[in-house]
């Protein structure tokens, strides 16, 4: 792959302003969840927006800069579990109960 990503699991980011989000995240912080090396060397970036829980967005590297901070995963996962079950004739999953 050749360049080492910028940016590492658990860093807390800044969104800078860039075509791929909305103009209402520029500017507000997030923290890389993912991370995805392209054959150019490239890296993409899945960033939870605290502004925005409900999404995971997926940045390059110039719509983002370091806070200088990181977060641990036990800050954004509880460690809950959920079962689900797989209907093997429609390959559809639905909560286990």
């Amino acid at each position: 792959m050749g360049m080492e990503p910028k940016f590492d699991f658990y860093e807390v980011v800044s969104i800078l302003p860039c075509d791929a989000i909305p103009g209402r995240l520029w500017g507000t912080c997030g923290v890389v969840v993912g991370r995805s090396g392209g054959d150019g060397g490239e890296w993409e970036y899945g960033i939870q927006a605290f502004a925005d829980e409900n999404c995971c967005w997926q940045l390059e590297e110039r719509c983002l800069r370091t806070e200088g901070r990181k977060m641990s995963r036990d800050d954004l996962y509880t460690g809950e579990v959920m079962g689900v079950r797989v209907d093997p004739a429609t390959g559809r999953g639905s909560p286990r109960t």
